[in-house]
């Protein structure tokens, strides 16, 4: 559903801007320039009576490029949202600051909402091509409405955007708004609502949330739906404390998926805003010894982390990961092996080549010598590995598969 919506999105906004003379049939769309600060309301006269082409066309990119200072300025934006000028209107609107424009995004963001038609498949397709256009483009000013409220994090917005998350569509950004405000019991609202609804967001959590959202997912009565709904909320931060705890649950937490979204927020967390001692933390987490082997494809964070924050005292951690149980961390490490140009570790990678019983471990192996070593490595296989005509068998025997070389037809 939110692939459809994206996409439909991207042909409105494409579809607007040639309409509104931004963009001429065929031509690449260029990243947008500010043109600096000015009066939007002179700028939409400007486009009304433009002459030619191309002085609508710049008139209508001073638009797009300007910053609103007051409740004017948005209103008169607000007023081009249904028009060839929304894609423009929008992206000025996203820049209004100024807290007296609060009430009229509310009131535009109002209105939009009362006309809100169903995004379901089944209800979409009964309508016009107009309407469909219409209610894509109402969305995206909603969403761009929504997003610039929450900026603001004015109360006064609050009604409408509860009245949003009654709409499948817009439920993530109106509860990421609400969530942003920084009222918990706003949070506790919307982690109440967890229960029935998905796409529900919390932004900017702290860590007595956090551990909230882990003592429901550790309670016995917390349905499955729900549990995994919460566990999406385990997100990377920049406030310390939250990435103390984020430590803990991938080094501790008993719930795979918790240890996984705990270990991928941290990896989000230490590429934004790297601290010292992170490199020590993937160290003890990536040597972290486990007991089962879920948890152990949970430390494939810990190797992207490795990736990221590289250090040399990685290359024994990363040998040794060649031994692990988790195929997918083997995998992992072999290849960042290669990545690396660590060339200590040929002699690991070709006992892994030989050994190793996974396909796709080996291959991340040949790989990687080739590039370490710039001679010719295969993966060795026998033909009784693959159901007969298969077409992955086809391309060895034909030798078009450069990775895999048959050795026989039984293995023995």
């Amino acid at each position: 559903m939110r692939r459809f919506f994206t996409a439909a999105v991207g042909f409105l906004i494409l579809t607007s801007m040639v309409a509104a003379g931004t963009l001429a049939p065929g031509a690449a769309v260029a990243a947008p320039s500010r043109q600096g600060d000015g009066d939007v309301r002179s700028f939409l006269k400007k486009v009304k009576e433009a002459k030619s082409p191309e002085d609508r066309a710049a008139a209508v990119k001073a638009v797009e490029d300007s910053e609103p200072k007051t409740a004017e300025d948005v209103k008169a934006l607000t007023d081009e949202l249904e028009g060839p000028l929304a894609p423009a209107a929008q992206r000025a609107i996203g820049r209004a600051k100024d807290p007296s424009a609060v009430p009229v995004l509310i009131e535009a963001a109002e209105s939009r909402r009362k006309n809100l038609r169903s995004m379901k498949a089944q209800d979409f397709d009964s309508l016009s091509d107009q309407e469909k256009k219409d209610e894509i483009n109402r969305r995206v000013s909603l969403s761009v409405l929504v997003e610039t409220l929450a900026k603001h994090k004015d109360r006064r917005s609050v009604p409408t955007l509860k009245a949003l998350l009654d709409d499948d569509g817009l439920r993530y950004e109106a509860s990421t708004a609400l969530s942003a405000m920084g009222d918990e019991s706003i949070n506790d609202e919307l982690m109440r609502r967890m229960d029935k609804e998905k796409d529900i967001n919390l932004a900017g959590i702290k860590a007595p949330r956090l551990k909230s959202i882990v003592n429901e997912i550790d309670s016995p009565g917390t349905s499955k739906e729900k549990r995994g709904r919460l566990i999406g909320q385990i997100k990377g931060s920049r406030d310390p404390e939250v990435n103390r705890a984020l430590k803990t649950l991938a080094l501790t937490h008993k719930n795979y998926d918790v240890r996984s979204a705990a270990g991928l927020a941290l990896v989000n967390s230490i590429i934004a805003d790297p601290t010292v001692g992170d490199r020590a933390f993937v160290m003890q987490w990536a040597g972290q010894k486990v007991q089962y082997e879920e948890q152990e494809d949970a430390k494939a964070w810990a190797v992207d982390a490795m990736r990221k924050t590289w250090s040399s005292q990685y290359v024994p951690i990363l040998i040794e990961m060649l031994k692990s149980r988790s195929w997918l961390i083997r995998s992992y490490a072999a290849t960042i092996l290669g990545e690396k140009k660590i060339v200590e570790a040929v002699p690991y990678l070709e006992d892994v080549l030989r050994k190793d019983k996974e396909d796709s471990v080996r291959r991340a192996a040949c790989a990687s010598l080739r590039g370490l070593t710039g001679r010719q490595y295969f993966v060795e296989v026998y033909e009784s590995d693959y159901w007969p005509g298969t077409p992955d068998l086809d391309q060895i025997k034909q030798g078009k598969d450069s990775f895999h070389k048959l050795i026989g037809k039984k293995r023995p």
